[in-house]
């Protein structure tokens, strides 16, 4: 069975990192200063730190792809497989994933993926799918994979702008949690951005949290597993990995740039934490968008 794989830029890829990998892209949209851009495509983290240096507080507002932009990308590949997998967003976090399967709910060549996830939690997902349809596993099965719980992550904004810019957070609260250091801890939990606690001081919360999440888990020996760090620019990350290297029996983490469609949300100096399977068979594909340090 030929399969193409088309996913949308909540995963963290540009398009020329999707398609690198084979895949087609749908970007997400974002509005600056009353112009639209293609989130991976006219826009990426460093263009985000240009808008946030200039003004932190400024007011981006995200959406769904355009149905016809989804459209285009598909009928690219309708007739030359016999499956279109497209994965977006978590169906939590946007009308993206509804919007989609509404779109093609009549067609039967199209499976749009009931995302619950985002970010390279994605990307892990499809490797895997990848290594199953390889192994000539049935479709039905191999899609079983994109069911599959997983490990804790934690996102860790350094600053509250965005989320005052966004609504999430007053600026009262903001003025109050920058008194007193207060730094919020969100954790991704079935598909859903929730807070997982409050905690003081960033550069001790990276550290603080990045022991609890080793520590409590259950495969701390074992090989296919590795600590990930998604990184939103933040100017002192070097320190926190080498922090967390010291107080952790581990000498290499992996190392990945946050997705704009997630920093616009936290702010640029977010950083994300995970101890979490990325077995050898996959590793090779991961290292075309990280890297180990």
């Amino acid at each position: 069975m030929k399969v193409k794989i088309i996913v949308d830029s909540s995963t963290s890829l540009t398009q020329e990192q999707a398609n690198s990998l084979g895949w087609g892209f749908i970007p997400i949209l974002v509005q600056v200063n009353e112009k639209t851009y293609e989130v991976g495509v006219d826009f990426n983290l460093e263009f985000h730190k240009k808008v946030w240096d200039n003004n932190r507080r400024e007011k981006l507002k995200t959406s769904a792809s355009l149905p016809g932009r989804v459209q285009e990308e598909v009928n690219k590949y309708i007739n030359d497989f016999d499956k279109i997998v497209i994965y977006p967003l978590s169906r939590e976090l946007s009308s993206q994933c509804h919007m989609i399967k509404m779109m093609y709910a009549d067609n039967d060549k199209v499976f749009v993926v009931e995302s619950r996830k985002v970010s390279y939690l994605m990307t892990l997902d499809l490797f895997r799918f990848e290594n199953l349809m390889n192994e000539r596993v049935k479709f039905e099965e191999a899609c079983k994979v994109f069911d599959e719980p997983t490990d804790k992550v934690l996102l860790i904004p350094e600053f509250n702008d965005a989320l005052v810019a966004g609504g999430r957070l007053t600026k009262a609260a903001a003025a109050v949690a920058k008194l007193f250091k207060i730094v919020p801890v969100i954790k991704l939990e079935n598909g859903f951005l929730d807070k997982e606690s409050l905690s003081r001081v960033f550069p001790k919360t990276i550290v603080k949290k990045a022991k609890e999440l080793f520590e409590n888990s259950k495969h701390k020996n074992d090989p296919n597993y590795e600590f990930v760090l998604v990184d939103a620019l933040n100017n002192n990350v070097e320190t926190y990995i080498k922090q967390i290297k010291e107080i952790l029996p581990i000498d290499k983490i992996r190392y990945i740039k946050m997705g704009s469609d997630i920093t616009i949300h936290t702010g640029i100096g977010a950083i994300s934490l995970s101890y979490i399977k990325v077995e050898e068979s996959i590793r090779d594909r991961m290292d075309k968008f990280s890297k180990i340090v």
